[in-house]
């Protein structure tokens, strides 16, 4: 089938339009009383954490460098600074 703008833009609001209705009636499935954490580890949906994680203060100076290895994709590199390896500091 040639792509053809109209066809486009109406495939896009079709879609637009099925993505918030199913939206809305998953969320408010999720919330309806019945459904519980073992449910929804079954639907393989992740249950909210209500305990805090505790976190580590890292004390040391870091140094970092930023390299762009594709498109959209940054790699950050970071280390101890002054440190002879380049291992990540612990936390």
């Amino acid at each position: 089938m040639p792509h053809i703008p109209q066809l486009t833009a109406e495939k896009n609001r079709v879609r637009l339009a099925s993505e918030r209705a199913l939206r809305h009636f998953v969320n408010r499935f999720l919330r309806f009383e019945p459904v519980t954490d073992l449910d929804r580890d079954k639907m393989h949906i992740p249950n909210h954490d209500l305990i805090r994680t505790p976190h580590i203060e890292v004390t040391e100076v870091v140094e970092f460098e930023l390299k762009l290895r594709n498109i959209r994709e940054v790699l950050v590199n970071f280390w101890i600074k002054g440190q002879t390896h380049k291992a990540k500091p612990a936390g």
